[in-house]
């Protein structure tokens, strides 16, 4: 492995280590509060609690933004030409910089659309910017994510768990006054979640090692 990919890893490996440890500690917090009688207290002490959940969520959100980093620094530092790129990974990049999909009718907006991705396609393919994904980070959306950046899916074990997180935290965060009210949330639930994030990020860091290790980004006939 090159010498800057292992410190890129190194750096995800201490993200991963902070983000168990503050999941962890925001858990526990919310676990020991104190019940009491009073109104106030009791609503602070319910509004704390049901504040765990889109704090895991978000946590784990910030990691999968963190990858993307990760393999951005990777890709950019290797200067690669287009023609050496993975597909996939090339068409997804120039997708979220100049927009693929959208539809351009006039001729002049046309031109100016060829003009740019000839000057993308001419120079050392580099990621202008961190692509994140733009839904909730289901299973679906996670692996969709990694394969575009050339990183191993995950396994499918994950899938149930990881919906009732988005399902949880989604109720919380946008649903009504009397859909927030009725989520059920207990520390057995934080720790579950806890649990599922630290073996996500396991699982995608020692995927992004492989990654790094074979240089998946570049294209089998090229690399």
């Amino acid at each position: 492995m090159r010498p800057f990919f292992s410190v890129l890893i190194s750096e995800l490996v201490d993200d991963v280590v902070r983000r168990r440890s503050h999941m962890r500690l925001v858990a526990r917090f919310a676990a020991r509060l104190p019940c009491s009688q009073d109104a106030m207290e009791l609503d602070f002490r319910g509004f704390v609690i049901k504040s765990v959940v889109p704090e895991i969520y978000a946590t784990w959100e910030g990691f999968v933004f963190q990858v993307g980093e990760i393999m951005m620094k990777a890709i950019n530092f290797c200067c690669a030409t287009v023609e050496e790129i993975e597909l996939g990974l090339l068409t997804y990049a120039l997708h979220a910089e100049i927009n693929l999909g959208n539809e351009r009718k006039k001729t002049d907006v046309q031109a100016k659309f060829v003009e740019e991705l000839l000057g993308k396609l001419s120079q050392p393919f580099q990621i202008a910017k961190t692509i994140k994904p733009k839904a909730n980070i289901t299973y679906k959306v996670l692996n969709a994510f990694l394969k575009s950046h050339c990183v191993k899916p995950v396994s499918n074990k994950y899938d149930g768990d990881l919906a009732q997180l988005n399902a949880v935290r989604n109720l919380i965060v946008h649903g009504s006054v009397r859909e927030t009210e009725s989520v059920s949330v207990s520390p057995m639930l934080f720790n579950k979640f806890v649990s599922l994030v630290s073996s996500l990020m396991d699982e995608i860091t020692e995927n992004v090692r492989l990654a790094l290790r074979e240089e998946t980004f570049y294209r089998k006939s090229a690399g």
